[in-house]
């Protein structure tokens, strides 16, 4: 479904991308019973927490460039 829709060009890589997160919380909510607000919030911090380091290193790594 997700490649189709992008390959069909009926939606752009982000909104695919959107989709398949939405789609993920649901099937882990309702399937799988595992998340539940708690380990939703847990997880979100734990990947701003990984997303802030990497693109601090990416600054870094931009800031000593050389001209």
């Amino acid at each position: 479904m997700i490649f189709f829709g992008f390959k069909s060009g009926f939606a752009t890589a982000t909104e695919i991308s959107a989709f398949a997160a939405v789609y993920a919380i649901v099937i882990g909510r309702h399937r799988f019973r595992e998340l539940n607000f708690k380990n939703a919030a847990h997880s979100f911090v734990q990947s701003a927490t990984a997303l802030g380091l990497v693109l601090f290193i990416v600054a870094a790594a931009h800031r000593w460039r050389s001209p």
